[in-house]
């Protein structure tokens, strides 16, 4: 399967929020605190954003919500591949030793 696939089978923002469960303060801390696009101006090309994670992840917990404030109402969609459904994702990016 290519990228593109993987995009348009991925959960968007709006259905992931729901599985963070214990994690949805701390995504919703970093997102209040995050910067908008506005901060930092200019116009920005139609872009897809595919995330590969988990709700449990403590990286994601404040990255995921940075990039949904800054892409926020701009030509970018952003989804989120669950890491652990998605193995043949995983390894097209998995370079551990190489």
């Amino acid at each position: 399967m290519n990228l593109l696939n993987y995009f348009n089978q991925a959960l968007t923002i709006d259905e992931y929020l729901p599985l963070l469960k214990e994690q949805a303060t701390l995504h919703q801390y970093h997102y209040r605190r995050a910067l908008s696009h506005e901060v930092h101006g200019g116009d920005l090309p139609p872009l897809k954003i595919l995330i590969i994670t988990e709700p449990w992840c403590g990286d994601s917990t404040a990255i995921v919500p940075a990039l949904q404030k800054f892409f926020e109402n701009k030509s970018a969609g952003i989804r989120i591949a669950l890491r652990d459904q998605n193995d043949e994702l995983m390894n097209m990016f998995f370079n551990q030793w190489r």
